[in-house]
């Protein structure tokens, strides 16, 4: 019998690596209604954002900026930086930072924003998800680490570590 402690010592037991009895297990301890009032919830136009870089390599603000209110006032309804359409795997740490606390500040609640924190180990993707939350980004995306396979329970694992990094109403 494998055990998962997640916040508030709800416990997910399961006895073999399918992950859809975990699934079950955790809709037994989070009813629906608690589940659904403490999500963010996507509508409209979501934008993976592109990341604009200067001729020096570095991520280039005012281009950012100038990016984050064009698509506002075109109407998107969320805005989606630091992913595989940001560049993510090929920025620092410190640049995916600069880059969400740049397209928070621009949009200043106008419009929701959902930082992609997924990384290639857990120390990084935890530490983005802790500094968008910081930033007052409106929510988080994580898509697992890539190249090495992991089973069912791993992945598992992965997210049940990154939920117990974060408030409970993030």
């Amino acid at each position: 019998m494998t055990e998962f402690l997640i916040r508030s010592n709800i416990k997910l037991e399961f006895t073999n690596n399918e992950l859809y009895s975990v699934l079950l297990n955790m809709l037994r301890y989070y009813p629906k209604q608690i589940l659904e009032d403490s999500m963010k919830k996507l509508f409209g136009v979501i934008t993976a954002m592109t990341t604009p870089f200067d001729e020096n390599d570095q991520v280039d603000i005012e281009a950012l900026e100038q990016q984050t209110e064009f698509l506002i006032k075109k109407g998107v309804n969320c805005l989606y930086p630091c992913g595989t359409t940001g560049e993510m795997y090929l920025m620092s740490v410190e640049e995916r930072e600069k880059t969400a606390e740049t397209v928070v500040r621009k949009a200043a609640g106008r419009v929701t924003v959902f930082i992609h924190c997924g990384a290639m180990n857990l120390t990084d993707t935890i530490r983005l998800c802790q500094h968008a939350h910081s930033i007052g980004a409106d929510g988080v995306g994580v898509v697992t680490p890539s190249y090495f396979g992991a089973n069912d329970r791993a992945i598992l694992q992965y997210y049940v570590d990154i939920c117990a990094a974060l408030p409970n109403d993030f």
